[in-house]
């Protein structure tokens, strides 16, 4: 019964906005693991493991590049993890799409065209307010640093 109740069915998705952000986390987890993996692997190096040039796995790690799914099993041993903990966890898409669609009316109601750093900026805000689950974020390790403030 509980799975009844909380599946949400296909129509009630946004499946552009759900596309480009699992293509972000997606790619945010290729890169964490492959800058965390014991060997410290470079975009080529890696590119050599899964078989793809290295401006693909640039793309990829940017979420500007679909990953087929058989790659997904070719990252996974590349980076010594299983195929699983590539995939973005469903309630950080959940929180992220939310942010996106906030931008987007903030976007709308300030009649204006927000730049990309300006976006980025506001998404950064709204990410340390909202997802901080006891990981840093970026902007979080450098006021750590003291290396800025919003």
């Amino acid at each position: 019964m509980f799975a009844l109740l909380t599946f949400i069915p296909w129509y009630a998705y946004n499946y552009d906005m759900d596309e480009k952000t699992f293509y972000k986390e997606f790619g945010s987890l290729i890169k964490n693991l492959r800058n965390r993996s014991q060997q410290k692997l470079t975009q080529a190096e890696l590119s050599k493991r899964v078989g793809l040039s290295r401006t693909s796995v640039t793309n990829i790690e940017a979420g500007r590049q679909k990953v087929a799914l058989h790659s997904l099993y070719d990252f996974a041993s590349a980076l010594g993890v299983k195929p699983s903990e590539l995939l973005p966890d469903t309630d950080r898409l959940r929180r992220l799409i939310k942010i996106n669609e906030e931008l987007s009316k903030l976007d709308k109601n300030l009649n204006t065209d927000l730049n990309n750093e300006g976006k980025e900026w506001i998404s950064k805000f709204l990410n340390l307010n909202s997802l901080n689950s006891g990981g840093d974020d970026d902007v979080t390790k450098s006021r750590k640093k003291g290396e800025g403030n919003l």
